[in-house]
């Protein structure tokens, strides 16, 4: 089942605010970024994942790189998602995305909710290293915000295609 009550989203993350405030906000960005319940504005999404990284957040890191990346909300500025990505693979992240731990802790057919959690968490966190590490190829490969290295490069590639995203095959047959 699919929590799709996104205004509600917000007004319980705007409640656990000060219980889990590092959660809460990066809740609140990904409601800003992907415009679920609220108006879309990469500007408050990226105020609030900064906020939510200043409180301890870590799964921050990578909702910062993509904007830094792309310029949305932000100024773009490769140099700040090269060390934000490099930052993503460095501190091991562990927390997933938060709206899909809502969408399976609000789905009443598991059989154990607490597994469930766990299986999606371990699926998102695989997802955002795969991610960093193909951003990471693609900045090395072109010299990015990073001195030019196609050694490093390939070897995010790999990495990236180790957690099983597909789109870095292309850069590992050239």
């Amino acid at each position: 089942a699919q929590f799709q009550d996104f205004s509600k989203a917000l007004e319980c993350y705007k409640l656990t605010e000060g219980v889990n405030k590092s959660y809460a906000l990066r809740g609140l960005g990904l409601l800003y970024e992907h415009g679920d319940g609220v108006e879309k504005d990469y500007k408050k999404a990226f105020e609030y994942y900064k906020l939510s990284e200043d409180e301890g957040n870590k799964g921050a890191y990578y909702n910062i790189a993509l904007l830094y990346y792309h310029g949305k909300g932000v100024a773009k500025d490769v140099t700040a998602a090269f060390k934000y990505f490099e930052r993503v693979v460095e501190e091991e992240l562990r927390e997933g995305y938060t709206y899909v731990l809502v969408e399976v802790e609000n789905d009443t057919k598991a059989d154990s909710p607490f597994d469930q959690r766990k299986k999606y968490s371990v699926v998102s966190e695989s997802i955002i290293y795969g991610e960093a590490y193909f951003y990471l190829g693609v900045m090395n490969e072109k010299g990015q915000g990073t001195t030019q290295d196609h050694q490093k490069a390939l070897n995010h590639f790999k990495l990236s295609y180790s957690y099983g995203i597909e789109r870095a095959k292309a850069y590992l047959e050239i």
